[in-house]
């Protein structure tokens, strides 16, 4: 009997990385169904372009990518879990010896090795994917057949973290393939694509012949419970709500106003989990007035209405942030919540705007952010509030992939940029994100280098606690090396036979691993 789940995703995605459990309980090991049908979930996500675990953006490797292929390593509910992994131990505080399965294989019966472990961590690390946290990986080497040692340039567990998540392919099919695994990847993972339509649909079925039989070994986000798993583009509220109802996707992210709508419904339940990405406002300091101007920097600061800005674009749910990040990850220290944050005030906005040496519609700003609603709906309410202290500001929308491309300072295309950080369940990881001064060759993601912040980014890195954590926070706080604006949660819409979603490390739904109630009757259309 088995098992397919329809699922619709958007781009902000829910940091739990606990089990939400619905009414009517669910086991972990499996599910009921129709018999004889295959049990189907269908998920939505934004966009999509490939397949390809090098070459894909961040969220189809996250979203999409763990069911076709597995790494080394997931954190899970705090801690490390191997997936490839059978063993692994560290040799000193920057060497870690890893010995994978020696019976795995990949869906084309092509055996995984140590060399294959090499090729995809030196094919990712060079990536664009892998570029942002692959910096810290100094080396990987091969030490026999299932064995590879490696090597990061720093000590710390967020930095081990930011790299133990490279997917593992075989080096003989990703280098026989024509256009790489665009379209038809060759999976490690349980699944195989079966059909797929660049940027509007994927599916994705489980095969009998995946290498690890014995699903106790996995991580939750790779268990394989689900037999078929299908990803549908859908970018409207309204239109993921109308699927919802028409039974055509079994899950999906939906707004606040809709998730009310949902009450009291009997065909969709409404979970509410925490915001993934909390919103940052990041200074390009690089080049341009913000460069060596902390004058202006807490003008623009104090001239905003975070909680404001928080109930508007976040339908009233959101709340304000005290720094970067959200209040459920590792390492927030809860002080942060009674602090000042340069909480509005706009007489002393002017004042700092002079002193910046700008006069009143002197200055005109540049602002970048990704389409859609709630970044267009922040940028539109920054841009009232600094109008208001006599900044005028510029907005530019582009898409995701453009944006990607062009939210680091070297650029040269903003003044200021909204940023959703992503930071793996700690909160130095997205502090690290944009402010450690070794990523980029200009410094960090905002354009500069700081030797004290860097200092005090490293101290806390290799010391997770409270003091280390605050020493960091007060220096950008006083800096104003960015601004953190607000956290909101976010919604899904499931069908009420799904008993347990389960979210990986990075926040995001795992449907191949949702468990199944005996009610979920679902057809495949």
């Amino acid at each position: 009997m088995k098992k397919i789940v329809k699922c619709t995703l958007m781009v902000l995605l829910a940091a739990a990385m606990a089990l939400p459990t619905f009414a009517g309980g669910g086991s972990q090991g499996g599910s009921g169904g129709s018999v004889g049908r295959k049990q189907k979930v269908t998920a939505a996500i934004m966009t999509f372009e490939s397949l390809d675990p090098f070459k894909a953006s961040g969220h189809v490797i996250i979203q999409i990518g763990k069911a076709l292929y597995n790494p080394l390593f997931c954190e899970y509910g705090g801690e490390v879990k191997g997936v490839m992994a059978k063993e692994w131990k560290w040799a000193d505080d920057f060497n870690l010896d890893v010995t994978i399965y020696d019976y795995i294989h990949d869906s084309a019966n092509n055996p995984i090795t140590a060399d294959d472990v090499v090729f995809s961590y030196q094919t990712w690390a060079n990536s664009t994917g892998g570029a942002m946290f692959g910096t810290k990986l100094k080396g990987i080497a091969k030490t026999g057949n299932y064995s590879v040692r490696l090597t990061f340039t720093e000590k710390s567990y967020p930095t081990f973290l930011d790299n133990i998540g490279a997917f593992i392919v075989s080096k003989k099919a990703y280098e026989a393939a024509r256009n790489g695994f665009n379209e038809q990847p060759v999976s490690t993972g349980a699944y195989k694509v079966t059909s797929v339509k660049s940027g509007v649909t994927v599916t994705m079925e489980k095969y009998d012949t995946y290498w690890q039989k014995d699903m106790s070994l996995l991580p939750e986000p790779y268990k394989n419970r689900v037999d078929v798993v299908q990803y549908d583009v859908i970018n409207e509220s309204s239109q993921i709500q109308t699927a919802l109802e028409l039974g055509n996707i079994q899950c999906g992210e939906v707004t606040a106003p809709i998730a009310d709508d949902f009450a009291g419904s009997k065909s969709i339940t409404v979970i509410r989990v925490d915001q993934k990405y909390p919103s940052v406002l990041m200074f390009n300091m690089l080049s341009g007035p913000f460069k060596d101007n902390l004058a202006l920097r807490q003008a623009v600061c104090y001239a905003i209405d975070v909680p404001a800005l928080a109930r508007a674009s976040t339908y009233g749910k959101g709340r304000q942030s005290y720094t970067f990040g959200h209040d459920s990850q590792f390492g927030y220290v809860k002080k942060w919540d009674t602090e000042d944050y340069y909480s509005q005030n706009l007489d002393r906005a002017r004042q700092l705007l002079t002193q910046a040496g700008y006069r009143s519609g002197q200055l005109k700003l540049r602002y970048l952010c990704n389409t859609g609603e709630k970044p267009s709906l922040e940028a539109q309410i920054i841009q009232a509030d600094l109008k208001k202290i006599g900044i005028d500001m510029e907005i530019n929308l582009i898409d995701n992939t453009a944006y990607i491309m062009s939210r680091t300072a070297e650029s040269g295309t903003w003044d200021l940029c909204y940023n959703g950080l992503v930071p793996k369940g700690y909160w130095i990881s997205g502090i690290k994100m944009q402010l450690d001064g070794t990523l980029y060759s200009s410094g960090n993601m905002m354009g500069f280098r700081d030797d004290k912040l860097q200092s005090l980014l490293e101290a806390a890195l290799y010391n997770q606690n409270d003091a280390n954590n605050d020493a960091l926070q007060q220096c950008i706080k006083q800096n104003a090396y960015g601004y953190g604006l607000e956290v909101d949660y976010i919604y899904y819409g499931v069908h009420p036979g799904i008993k347990t979603m389960v979210f990986s490390c990075d926040g995001e739904i795992a449907p191949q691993a949702f468990v199944l109630g005996p009610e979920y009757n679902v057809y495949a259309k």
